[in-house]
């Protein structure tokens, strides 16, 4: 596995930005993100989600090629990495093998790996009828739809 290592010149994209954007959504949306430049003249951001690809990618993106241009002096492919839940201080980890498998055009995303999120227990303690259950549900002409879902 190699590691996106957050080159200077993607925290030096990331100055020019924050200054056109209000702090919240910078912090919010841009702050914990990673980036390097690769051989082939693409330009890997990593964030934790494939909903985060999706919003940087469709509010910022034109953003993101002004500051490449500006600071780096050229344009580039962006390729979204995935990285899964974690401190954004962290470097995050990229299988490189299944991004280039993936594509990695400038016009999409590229999702690499599922991400492993914990669900918590939910307590029982609740005052819904315990005889109401789908194991004694009738099923008739008025419900059939909601039952199949």
């Amino acid at each position: 596995m190699d590691v996106i290592s957050n080159s200077q010149q993607w925290i030096d994209c990331q100055k020019y930005i924050a200054r056109r954007l209000k702090q919240q959504t910078y912090n919010t949306w841009l702050r914990p993100t990673r980036g390097e430049p690769t051989d082939n003249g693409s330009f890997k951001i990593a964030v934790s989600n494939q909903f985060v690809a999706d919003w940087i990618d469709g509010h910022f993106r034109e953003l993101i090629d002004e500051a490449l241009g500006e600071v780096l002096g050229r344009r580039f492919d962006i390729v979204y990495v995935i990285s899964g839940a974690g401190d954004p201080e962290e470097q995050t980890r990229l299988n490189l093998d299944n991004a280039m498998m993936a594509g990695g055009n400038s016009s999409g995303a590229v999702a690499v790996g599922p991400a492993q999120i914990a669900v918590p227990a939910v307590p029982q303690n609740h005052n819904l009828n315990a005889r109401y259950t789908f194991e004694t549900l009738v099923v008739g002409d008025f419900n059939q739809f909601a039952c199949a879902a």
